[in-house]
Parts: structure tokens; sequence; C-alpha cells
């Protein structure tokens, strides 16, 4: 069983690794255009371990059922967005060769991160811990929300793709938003990515809970 020292170093590597990808990616970013583009802000359903991994970490000796809670969301959706990025992979592609290679690394990192999550670190697959990890996903939302509303004065801007100002542009949904209009299909998205979650919860349980620390 590996030790929680060896653990946390390599949850430390994650959190350094996912800083410095985004770092330079949005250096590049603002390079290549002359100006911030605030689409590529970095508060997307993938970009979330670049802001909870550290926060569970700082939880993990002061609120470990917070932590706990955080480190089971990101193990679920670390493996949800990083494998449904690969069914439209036209996202990940930039004219940089550098940051489309940087865009398929971090995806595949986020599975490897939630792979080493379910293995190592003590989550919650139950019913309670399902609903720990809706909340946490609600209160992301929301402040993808609050940013869509208070930045689009400064350019195009979709976070979480749940902007009521921006179409929906996401497989499946793209096409559900034309029948039944943007707003209604924003309440599909949410619904569909919380029960998305679930799904990949139920399937860690059905696997069988690895080792824990």
């Amino acid at each position: 069983m590996k030790s929680k020292k060896y653990i946390v170093r390599v949850l430390h590597a994650f959190t350094i690794y996912f800083l410095l990808s985004e770092v330079i990616k949005q250096f590049l970013l603002y390079q290549e255009n002359g100006s911030y583009d605030w689409w590529h802000f970095p508060f997307q359903l993938c970009s979330m371990p670049l802001y909870d991994l550290p926060f569970c970490l700082f939880l993990r000796n002061r609120n470990k059922k917070a932590a706990k809670a955080i480190a089971t969301f990101i193990m679920a959706y670390g493996a949800l967005g990083g494998i449904i990025v690969f069914l439209d992979t036209s996202g990940l592609h930039f004219t940089n060769p550098f940051l489309t290679f940087n865009s398929y690394l971090w995806h595949i990192m986020m599975i490897v991160l939630s792979i080493f999550l379910y293995r190592n670190v003590e989550t919650d697959l139950s019913w309670k811990g399902y609903g720990k990890v809706c909340a946490i996903y609600l209160i992301h939302a929301l402040i993808a929300t609050i940013l869509n509303a208070t930045l689009r004065q400064y350019g195009s801007i979709d976070m979480f793709y749940i902007s009521p100002y921006q179409k929906m542009n996401q497989i499946v949904f793209k096409e559900i938003g034309e029948t039944i209009g943007n707003s209604s299909v924003i309440i599909v998205y949410i619904v569909a990515s919380l029960l998305a979650g679930g799904i990949v919860m139920y399937l860690y349980h059905l696997i069988g809970k690895g080792k824990e620390c």
C-alpha cells in the first residue's frame, strides 16, 4: 500500500502540472491573439482540477469530509470530462501545435488523476456521496453563470457551456437546443451532466473500491 506521503506528493505534482500547463496555454493564446480572449478563460468543467485539487489538498487535514467530497467530485468528473471530450475533439485543436498537444495531454491527465484518486484516496461512492458531488457541481455551475453574466461585456464567454447568451454548441445538445430552445437545453444539459457524474461513480462502485488512505 502506498504511503500517504507518496500519495500527497503525487497529488501535488498533478497540481503543479495543471497550473503550469494552464499558465503556458493562457500566455500562448494571448501572444497569438494579441489580446485576451475571454472564451478561453479557464473555468470549464475540464478546468476544475486546476482549482479543486489544491483546495482538496488544503482541506485534507482541516476538514476531511469536505476533502473527501471534493476528491470524489474530481474523480467522477475528471473521468467524465476526460473521456467525453474525445467524442468531439474539435475543441482540442489550435493553430499552435503545442496548444493542441497540451489540450490532448490535459484531458488524458484528467483521466489518469481520476484513476489515481480512485485507487489511492478515500472517496464516497454512496448515494450521500453522490448528493455532495451534485451540490459541488451546482456550486461550480453557479460560479460559471456569474462569470458568464459579468464578463460577457468583455467578449464571448461560455463557461460550463451554460451561458444563456451563447447558443449551445455541445455535441448532441446542440441539436436538442435547436428543437426546444437554448434556455431549456441548458437545463437538460445540467441534468444530464449530473446524471453522467452519477453513472461514472456507479461504474467505479461496480469495479470495486480501491485502496484507501
